[in-house]
């Protein structure tokens, strides 16, 4: 398990590799994880050339005006849902032309939350030249929050590299 920002590096320098080999261009917009996946890649020297750069969309009015994602679609579903994950990666994308591949997160790090939402977070990756958006839940292990948004945030760099080096 993922215990410390530091060991987030790693992967990041795996992404870094992955995007310098394809080319491609990355953007983010992250909520629950609050901008620690992309200061991990932030940390890897020469991500300029690849990093376009991210919206932390903590609150539902940011989700909707920033990444323009449905209020309706929100209301629905939760802003910690498969679907507002998915909205916001490919609101990103269409809002950021020069990137080629987003990846989203959302989810509730507690504490408080809903039994059924506890350390439950969602990732959605964009791709713009298959058109294709893939998603995935991941129920956190750990108990404190900090450690899991560091968990969510190796599980938002392990999904995007995934997609990357498919």
């Amino acid at each position: 398990m993922t215990d410390n920002f530091e060991s987030l590096l790693p992967i990041a320098a795996e992404i870094h590799a992955a995007l310098e080999q394809t080319a491609a261009k990355c953007a983010f917009a992250e909520s629950c994880t609050g901008g620690m996946v992309v200061a991990s890649l932030a940390g890897v020297a020469g991500i300029s050339a690849f990093l376009c750069g991210s919206q932390v969309t903590y609150r539902e009015d940011s989700k909707s005006s920033w990444l323009g994602v449905d209020p309706a679609l929100i209301a629905r579903h939760s802003a910690e849902s498969a679907q507002v994950t998915a909205a916001m990666a490919e609101g990103l994308l269409e809002k950021t032309p020069e990137a080629d591949i987003v990846a989203a997160v959302t989810g509730h790090l507690g504490p408080d939350a809903p039994k059924e939402k506890d350390a439950k977070v969602f990732i959605a990756i964009a791709v713009r030249r298959t058109g294709e958006t893939f998603s995935s839940a991941v129920q956190l292990e750990s108990t404190q929050r900090a450690q899991r948004q560091i968990e969510a945030s190796a599980a938002v760099l392990n999904a995007l590299l995934q997609q990357l080096t498919s």
